[in-house]
């Protein structure tokens, strides 16, 4: 059971990496066959299974033979061991839904951000109905709920400052309603931590007069 979990984690990763690079150029992610993006030629099926057909064609297509991103695999590596975690930690299959939706959503968002530092608000609409549906379903203590509304309105004060990104912000307060806010206190801090150490050289050193942007939503999803 455990393959089949990692097995799944891998293939919702790898059609998430496809969902970014169709957004990127603005194509139909639904009905549109996988192709080389250097020969254009459709993708066989039996080269489209997630890290073995990778391994099997050693990172190249079977058509041109052109070089297959290495961020693939690592996306595919990084769903297949998410996949294992769901399966390990014996979490309800409720729970399952919500957390995949909101990595495979905010996983999307992460990549724009990283290489655009921004990203498309839609892609927050689905965890956000998750989110609305847990509230009403099953809702938070009072207090823990009150906590994470505070901890909302102190960074929505950041992002009037434009310290933080709307988006940021968004993707907190969806996190707190998907799992709990305490977990997205503590998701939120660790992210903060890898954005201070992964950024080091430009708080020693910065490169330039103007403040650097640094995107938080990869730390996010990271953490």
């Amino acid at each position: 059971m455990i393959y089949i979990y990692a097995f799944i984690g891998c293939c919702i990763s790898s059609h998430a990496a496809v969902v970014f690079e169709r957004l990127e150029r603005a194509e139909d992610f639904v009905s549109l066959p996988s192709r080389c993006q250097n020969c254009q030629q459709p993708i066989s099926w039996f080269d489209l299974i997630p890290i073995i057909s990778f391994v099997l064609l050693r990172g190249r297509c079977s058509n041109c033979h052109a070089q297959i991103p290495g961020a693939l695999f690592m996306t595919e590596l990084c769903g297949g061991l998410i996949g294992t975690l769901f399966y390990i930690l014996e979490l309800p299959i409720t729970t399952q839904l919500g957390y995949g939706t909101l990595l495979f959503f905010v996983g999307i968002a992460a990549l724009q951000d990283r290489r655009q530092q921004e990203f498309d608000l839609n892609l927050l609409l689905a965890p956000l109905a998750v989110g609305m549906v847990r509230l009403f379903t099953n809702p938070p203590d009072q207090i823990i709920l009150l906590f994470g509304t505070v901890t909302a309105l102190a960074l929505g004060w950041l992002v009037f400052k434009k310290q933080l990104g709307v988006g940021d912000l968004l993707v907190y307060f969806i996190m707190g309603l998907v799992t709990d806010f305490p977990v997205a206190n503590r998701v939120l801090l660790l992210a903060s931590v890898i954005v201070i150490a992964t950024n080091i050289p430009l708080l020693v050193k910065p490169t330039t007069k103007r403040a650097q942007r640094v995107a938080f939503i990869p730390a996010l999803f990271h953490a």
